[in-house]
């Protein structure tokens, strides 16, 4: 079976059939089963039910096995035998070992929060979820090159886009004709829905107080000259709440869990107080200016 196949086979191993131990990727000396993608998808806390995309997990299975390649070599080589190595390798196992005590001992409960308290984050926090106003526009974009007369072509902008306003007019002809972006000229100078904050500034501030359907004079930014047709705008507004509640839900849970962190480190330390020597400690200070 061929390695995207085999990931393939993988996904619907983890929707809950049966699967054996498939290579799902070699790399000279080392490889990829499908036991040790979920093990490693698991890790990464995607279970059972994940919604990895197949070329996600292509990529993830390449990553993995680049990573164990450049292992290998490595200890072929002997570096986890220097001693430096040897000490960065403890604290890392030490850090993990910390990490994941204290993350389990803070770790809400499975039912938290409740509806309730994701309302009120809701409510409290709905500037947050505003979306932008987006711009549904169309460009005739001119370039000043090397050499070129900057009042020139600013000129033949300004015939154009008198053109473009005109009634009636074909701006996507316009376009074609003589937008230098040739990317959207093709497309009659559209380039879809932007988001407000995406546009360039000198733009976005052109545009803001055109209406529907208008056209923009020549608009000069650093990059050149732009002619803008503004076909449709959407204003902002306030997403629902069943759109945000996941994201609400992961805030409030991070939240917490790094309150109960930080609560754990407090009542360590007031059951077993520190002593620090000051006098020994100094000798390792800088001296004070």
């Amino acid at each position: 079976m061929g390695s995207r196949a085999a990931l393939t086979a993988l996904l619907l191993g983890m929707a809950g059939l049966a699967i054996g131990e498939e290579t799902l990727g070699r790399m000279g000396t080392v490889e990829v089963t499908s036991g040790e993608l979920t093990r490693m998808l698991a890790s990464r806390g995607l279970g059972a039910g994940a919604t990895l995309s197949i070329d996600e997990l292509d990529k993830l299975v390449r990553d993995e096995l680049a990573r164990r390649m450049i292992l290998s070599e490595a200890r072929a080589k002997g570096w986890d035998k220097k001693p430096e190595v040897v000490d960065r390798l403890e604290r890392a196992r030490d850090d993990a070992l910390i990490a994941s005590y204290v993350g389990e001992l803070a770790r809400p409960a499975a039912d938290y929060p409740a509806e309730a308290d994701v309302a009120a984050a809701y409510e409290a926090n709905k500037p947050a979820f505003l979306t932008a106003r987006q711009y549904r526009v169309a460009q005739i974009f001119l370039a000043i090159n090397a050499g070129e007369s900057a009042d020139g072509v600013m000129a033949k902008a300004r015939d154009i886009a008198a053109k473009a306003a005109a009634k009636p007019a074909d701006f996507a002809k316009l376009a074609l004709q003589h937008s230098h972006h040739r990317e959207s000229a093709v497309r009659g100078g559209e380039l879809g829905w932007v988001p407000e904050r995406q546009l360039l500034p000198e733009v976005r501030e052109a545009i803001q107080g055109l209406a529907k359907g208008a056209v923009s004079n020549p608009i000069r930014s650093s990059t050149g000259i732009h002619i803008v047709h503004v076909m449709e705008r959407r204003e902002p507004v306030t997403r629902a709440l069943d759109e945000v509640r996941a994201q609400i839900v992961d805030s409030l849970r991070a939240r917490k869990a790094e309150a109960a962190s930080q609560q754990y480190l407090s009542d360590l330390t007031r059951r077993t107080p520190i002593t620090v020597n000051q006098v020994e400690l100094s000798r390792y200070a800088k001296p004070a200016k």
